[in-house]
């Protein structure tokens, strides 16, 4: 049974990377080229990519790899994870739907499904001893 909490931990961080954005009249990107971009710029202007939108959903992946690779499986690390990425997948989600862009929306939706499996998945378990130990 946990091993389906796991896979769909890996399902997150992977729908994660999907979401579109699109903005002005011919920018448009996927979440994981903007982060490859961020990334890659964190260490020429530290200053511009600390923003709260940025920042959180990154350090939701990390929460939920690091809940992935651990020896043991905490399931606040899974909780802070979801919720840190979904301060921008709700925030697609809801623009995507106001704005009638369906793109946005639609990437944005597998994301927000799968977390809400995710969290009453993992209600079940309290925390426990993975097979990688």
């Amino acid at each position: 049974m946990l091993q389906r909490v796991q896979i769909l931990n890996v399902v997150l961080i992977l729908c994660s990377l999907i979401g579109y954005l699109e903005w002005g009249d011919e920018n448009h990107n996927f979440v994981a080229e903007i982060e490859l971009q961020i990334l890659s710029g964190l260490l020429m202007d530290f200053k511009s990519m600390i923003h709260p939108l940025i920042l959180l959903p990154l350090f939701g992946q990390i929460l939920l790899l690091v809940s992935l690779f651990s020896k043991k499986w905490f399931k606040w690390l899974t909780y802070s994870g979801i919720i840190s990425i979904w301060s921008l997948y709700v925030l697609l989600l809801f623009i995507g739907f106001t704005s009638g862009q369906m793109k946005i929306f639609l990437f944005a939706l597998p994301f927000n499904i799968i977390a809400i499996v995710q969290m009453f998945q993992a209600r079940k378990y309290k925390t426990i001893r993975t097979n990688n130990a």
